[in-house]
């Protein structure tokens, strides 16, 4: 069984639940929620158990590809930006509409993932997979590439803008 970790805040070490969980149960949206990108296995979700945290476990995967465009300064090089990775990945996969999910963050950019159903990833694979594909596209976070990286649950609120994590659709994000 693999399992997905959700935590109640950034310091939040969280709580590990099987990857078929309901991850909106027990979560007030009022708050900031964030699930890893990455699935934990068995011998992990024991490890977990023993310790507490997920520092030190590596050899996690995930069937997922993920992106974050962030610009303080101006917020539509952030949605351009993720309008070319969306372009992009048009032409290099085909992709169901359901296998692509993108957001507003709630703060100062976008986010892109794309769910694959039958393909799993190392972090190493994710990382350079997502920077290959997003090179030249300067509002790129390039830092969120780890075996426990956490990402904000969608429809969660913002900790500081009190904004909330919102899906777009593609057209949506031309406009």
């Amino acid at each position: 069984m693999n399992y997905i970790r959700i935590c109640k805040g950034v310091q939040d070490k969280g709580i590990l639940v099987p990857i078929n969980s309901d991850l909106y149960k027990n979560v007030d949206l009022n708050k900031d929620y964030y699930t890893s990108a990455f699935f934990y296995n068995e011998d992990q979700y024991n490890t977990f158990k023993t310790t507490g945290t997920v520092a030190g476990i590596n050899d996690t995967v995930t069937n997922k590809l993920y992106w974050d465009f962030d610009s303080a300064d101006n917020l539509n090089q952030a949605k351009d930006a993720a309008h070319t990775l969306c372009a992009r990945l048009a032409k290099i996969y085909t992709l169901a509409s359901d296998n692509i999910a993108l957001f507003f963050s709630g703060k100062k950019g976008f986010q892109v993932e794309v769910t694959f159903q039958s393909e799993t990833f190392t972090p190493q694979e994710v990382k350079n997979i997502c920077l290959n594909v997003g090179e030249g596209l300067n509002t790129l976070d390039r830092q969120i590439y780890n075996a426990n990286r956490i990402l904000r649950l969608p429809l969660s609120k913002h900790q500081d803008t009190g904004l909330f994590k919102v899906p777009l659709d593609f057209t949506g994000l031309a406009d």
